[in-house]
């Protein structure tokens, strides 16, 4: 079961926090800070989170967290969200080994992101 998070329990400020680190860009409190304020809208499973950010025209991953067989879940429930805020792409940014694997959801390259259209022009 997908649910929107404003409020991330202990197991989810971890994956937060884990995801952070691995990216190494952003600081794990700001990113739970903006969580709770509601500038970051979250997705969780029982297991994973996915972190949203809105940018124009995207509606952008900016951090996940979890187990790996809950993406496709949340990639879905993320394609949804972007509908509904008319949004054209769904775009995210990552290593290489993300880029391959995002390949298999629709996600192509463009530039050092990728992305995924939502809404045909």
């Amino acid at each position: 079961m997908i649910r929107a998070i404003l409020n991330p329990t202990t197991a989810q400020r971890a994956l937060i926090r884990r995801s952070c680190l691995r990216g190494g860009n952003d600081d794990p409190d700001d990113v739970i800070e903006a969580v709770e304020n509601g500038h970051l809208l979250a997705l969780a499973t029982d297991e994973s989170i996915l972190l949203l950010a809105d940018y124009g025209d995207s509606l952008h991953i900016a951090h996940y967290g979890g187990r790996l067989r809950d993406i496709p879940t949340l990639n879905k429930h993320a394609s949804i969200v972007a509908q509904e805020m008319r949004k054209q792409y769904v775009t995210l940014n990552g290593r290489k080994g993300w880029r391959r694997y995002m390949k298999r959801f629709g996600f192509v390259p463009d530039g050092d992101n990728m992305r995924r259209e939502i809404w045909a022009t």
